[in-house]
């Protein structure tokens, strides 16, 4: 048995996944480590048979409204010195990455490997990368950059340990700590699963060394939360404030490459949508609203299961981008 062994947290639900996932075992493979996999999905023969361990889980802990989201912002500076806010909420898979780890570094433990890699299937594995493949850290994690740009301070990608560093970091990881973090941390530094990351690199007295070099991924879905229109050539955002129920669903145009007018009609009552970046609201809370659509050109697009699906969704006018 190797004394290191690379932990790969993977949601593998395209080819493409798979194939980065089977390239980046077979790196690290050559460069001394042994491989376990953790996944939610079932995974081909190929893949399974490149590893030392496959571990097959059939949860995947994603933390919905209200327990936790995450929270995106779009803005548009508008010619009165006002900014139009659209504020959107999408489920946290941070819990899902965290349970990920503390699982595959409870089966690492019960081997007698000495160094864990806890690594992301994507992981842009360069040269930098190989050197701490070659040359274990006893307690590191990397920074995480995208297209140049550094993102997080401390990064799920790569996080590289000695046993005893090990053990202590994962019973630092649970549900509860998690839960207890998003409600009491600072917005501004993030509410997130690298944020946690972080704060445990700063407060757990595990001395951790920050790397110099940021890690990076392969695969980024850039998925757009701010469009809830299927029809081409037009986009329009949605608000539904899940604090306030009895509030009316608010409707704003942000793109008509037509230029045409918009017809919105709920519960049967028609309204004419003519002005893009202007809040309009539909004039019934999400609690009465039984039925939505969209017309715009000769298309026609049934609203209400997206508005359903919604869980938080805020338009607003500021006049500071600090307000948000």
């Amino acid at each position: 048995m190797n004394k290191k062994v690379a932990l790969i947290s993977t949601f593998c639900d395209t080819v493409e996944k798979i194939e980065i996932l089977n390239q980046n075992i077979k790196t690290l493979k050559s460069n001394n480590l042994d491989v376990i996999v953790i996944s939610p999905l079932h995974l081909p023969e190929e893949t399974v048979m490149l590893c030392d361990y496959f571990f097959y889980i059939k949860d995947n802990y994603v933390l919905k409204w209200p327990l936790n989201v995450q929270i995106y912002h779009a803005w548009f500076e508008l010619r009165n010195e006002k900014f139009l806010v659209f504020t959107a909420s999408g489920n946290d898979y941070g819990w899902a990455g965290l349970n990920h780890i503390k699982k595959l570094t409870e089966i690492a433990l019960s081997f007698d490997y000495e160094y864990f890699y806890n690594l992301i299937y994507d992981l842009e594995i360069d040269e930098n990368v190989i050197n701490i493949l070659q040359n274990p850290k006893d307690c590191c994690c990397c920074s995480f950059q995208r297209y140049g740009e550094l993102l997080k301070w401390a990064s799920l990608h790569l996080v590289v340990m000695n046993r005893s560093n090990a053990k202590t970091f994962s019973d630092l990881i649970s549900l509860e700590s998690y839960i207890e973090f998003l409600n009491s941390c600072d917005f501004k530094v993030g509410k997130d699963a690298e944020a946690f990351m972080h704060s445990i690199t700063l407060h757990s007295g595990m001395k951790f060394e920050t790397l110099e070099f940021p890690v990076t991924d392969k695969i980024y879905i850039n998925q757009d939360f701010f469009n809830y229109s299927k029809i081409n050539g037009l986009k329009f955002f949605v608000g539904k404030n899940a604090l306030d129920l009895q509030s009316e669903i608010q409707f704003c145009v942000f793109e008509n490459k037509k230029n045409t007018k918009v017809k919105v009609i709920a519960n049967g009552e028609e309204k004419i949508i003519d002005k893009n970046f202007k809040i309009f609201s539909i004039g019934i809370n999400f609690l009465d609203l039984q039925s939505i659509l969209v017309e715009y050109e000769n298309e026609t697009m049934d609203l209400f299961p997206i508005i359903k699906s919604v869980k938080h969704s805020l338009i607003r006018l500021v006049s500071s981008i600090s307000e948000i």
